[in-house]
C-alpha cells in the first residue's frame, strides 16, 4: 500500500471570533485562523490539496487584518515543486480562499464534487462564491467518496457547503484526514465525548456538517482541522 507525507504550507493568518467556526460556542473569544494549501508528497502524479489565497486578496475583500505568512510558490519550493509541476489539485470546497489561485496551477486536473459545482452556479449562492474563479478550470467532477490514486481518496462531507469533501491520505503514520470543511481542533471536541462537537460556523446544513465531523473523526487516525493554527511551524504530517 501506499503510503505518503503531507506538507502543510501556511500562506496567511488572521484573528477571528471563535463562533465563526464553533458554532454557539467561543462567542467573542478570538482565535488565529489560517489558510494552508497541503503538499501530498510522494505521490504519483503529483497531488495537492486546495490552492489558498494571499493576505492581499483579503485585504480587497474587505478582510484588513489578514498578515501574510508566505507565497504559495515559496511554500512549494521547500519541497522541490513548483505550481506548474502538480498533476492534480483536490479542491475541497470552492470558497475563494480554496480556489483563488488555481490558475497557478496550469496543468492540473481540479477535483470536485458534482453537488458543489453545481451550488456554486446557483444564484443564492452569488455571495459565497467568486465565479470569476471557477469558470474555465480543468474540472474532474465526481460524487461521492471517490479513490483518487492509491493511497489517497475523498470523502464526501457536506454541510459546510452543499458539496465539501474531505482527504483521506495513507501515511507511516496511519489515515490522516485533511477536512474539507473550515474547522480548527475544537470542531473535534475530546476524544469519545460527542456532547463536545462543535459543527462549523459558517454551514449551508448544520446537521449534515455535525454528520461530517463524525465521519471524519471515526475514519481519520489522524484529523488534521483545515484552518487550524497547529500547522504553521509543522514541516511535515505525521
Amino acid at each position: 500500500m501506499s503510503k505518503f507525507l503531507i506538507r502543510p504550507i501556511p500562506l496567511c493568518q488572521g484573528v477571528r471570533d471563535k463562533s465563526q467556526f464553533t458554532y454557539h460556542r467561543g462567542t467573542n473569544e478570538r482565535v488565529v485562523i489560517v489558510c494552508y494549501v497541503w503538499y501530498l508528497q510522494g505521490t504519483e502524479p503529483k497531488v495537492m490539496v486546495d490552492t489558498g489565497t494571499t493576505a492581499d486578496w483579503y485585504h480587497t475583500d474587505g478582510v484588513p487584518e489578514q498578515e501574510h505568512i508566505q507565497f504559495l510558490e515559496d511554500g512549494l519550493d521547500k519541497f522541490g515543486v513548483r505550481p506548474e509541476d502538480i498533476d492534480i489539485v483536490i479542491l475541497t470546497h470552492l470558497h475563494a480562499d480554496h480556489v483563488e489561485q488555481a490558475r497557478k496551477f496550469t496543468k492540473a486536473r481540479f477535483i470536485v464534487q458534482q453537488d458543489e459545482l453545481e451550488a456554486a452556479k446557483h444564484p443564492v449562492m452569488e455571495s459565497a462564491y467568486r465565479q470569476r474563479l471557477l469558470d474555465g478550470l480543468n474540472y474532474m467532477v465526481v460524487k461521492g467518496d471517490n479513490e483518487i490514486i492509491e493511497g489517497v481518496r475523498v470523502l464526501f462531507t457536506p454541510g459546510h457547503t452543499p458539496g465539501t469533501q474531505s482527504v483521506a491520505v495513507d501515511t507511516p503514520g496511519g489515515v490522516a484526514i485533511i477536512s474539507g470543511f473550515c474547522s480548527i481542533k475544537e470542531n473535534f471536541g475530546i476524544e469519545g465525548d460527542l456532547s463536545t462537537i462543535s459543527a462549523p460556523g459558517v454551514y449551508t446544513n448544520l446537521l449534515e456538517a455535525y454528520d461530517s465531523i463524525i465521519k471524519v473523526k471515526q475514519a481519520a487516525d489522524i484529523v488534521i482541522p483545515l484552518h487550524d493554527p497547529k500547522f504553521v511551524n509543522m514541516n511535515v504530517i505525521p
